[in-house]
């Protein structure tokens, strides 16, 4: 359907990043650059193929997907890198991410952020810990 997906080595450094405090996953990328993202495998992996399945209904601006990682709420944000400056859908959601779970605060960071977007986060959502590969 998608063509042939790479696995990622099991001791790689993204596995390390999603454990039971992390809550969510921001990944600025493409629907057709993602398809060839070494991470796809183990992100679609976490959310129980839901990712891949929802390739086809990806909007312009933004997608959402709501799983679980240990027993809590996770969530996938993706986020399309043809937008210059994401800022309304990134805060759309985070606002969802804010209700999600009290246990959790970890949101990993994929993709190619601006130094700008990272800090304006942290300054932004200060409650969460914001983490890159």
């Amino acid at each position: 359907m998608y063509g042939n997906l790479t696995q990622v080595p099991k001791n790689s450094d993204f596995s390390a990043l999603i454990t039971p405090q992390t809550l969510g996953i921001l990944w600025i990328n493409s629907p057709n650059s993602l398809l060839d993202d070494p991470l796809l495998v183990p992100v679609n992996y976490l959310f129980d193929g839901l990712l891949i399945k929802s390739l086809n209904r990806w909007s312009f601006s933004s997608n959402f997907i709501l799983g679980k990682n240990f027993g809590n709420p996770f969530f996938l944000g993706l986020l399309n890198n043809k937008i210059k400056a994401p800022t309304k859908e990134v805060d759309q959601i985070l606002s969802i991410a804010e209700g999600l779970s009290q246990k959790s605060n970890r949101i990993v960071l994929l993709g190619k952020w601006d130094p700008g977007q990272i800090n304006r986060l942290k300054r932004s959502y200060h409650h969460f810990s914001f983490v890159t590969p």
